[in-house]
């Protein structure tokens, strides 16, 4: 279930992992491999969590790359959320070509991901697929 208002990652970033370490942001930036301001900038929350980024924090402080993801996608979608109504959008019907063709893409994505799941952990596309369906974002 998603947070209504989640804290920017990076407020998560200082608070969780350089504050209980007695580190300075110059220090961690330095540990990260990255520029002071770089990483001054993510905690102060006037920059997200990249892809590069999250691998870095992934190496530096465990978890893997897609939870940091995951928590800078969660933070940016409530943001947008909070704006939803303001977005004007003409609905594609479900029979218009683009969206059968928007569905088959997505269930060919869907074969390759679980192909390569099925390979890392044993996860048969079936169980994917039935999950998928079951939380209602994928339709049967």
């Amino acid at each position: 279930m998603r947070m209504r208002n989640p804290p920017h990652p990076g407020r998560i970033v200082r608070r969780e992992c350089i504050e209980p370490l007695g580190v300075t942001v110059t220090e961690a930036a330095a540990r990260l491999g990255v520029r002071r301001q770089t990483l001054n900038n993510l905690v102060n929350g006037k920059a997200g969590i990249s892809p590069e980024m999250a691998i870095r924090l992934s190496k530096a402080f465990g978890s893997s790359p897609e939870v940091w993801l995951g928590m800078q996608m969660e933070y940016d979608l409530a943001q947008a959320e909070k704006h939803a109504g303001t977005i004007k959008v003409n609905r594609i019907p479900a029979s218009h070509p683009v969206m059968r063709q928007t569905r088959q893409a997505t269930l060919r994505t869907i074969e390759l991901v679980s192909e390569q799941r099925r390979k890392e952990k044993g996860v048969p596309f079936e169980t994917v697929r039935a999950d998928l369906i079951k939380r209602g974002r994928l339709r049967g």
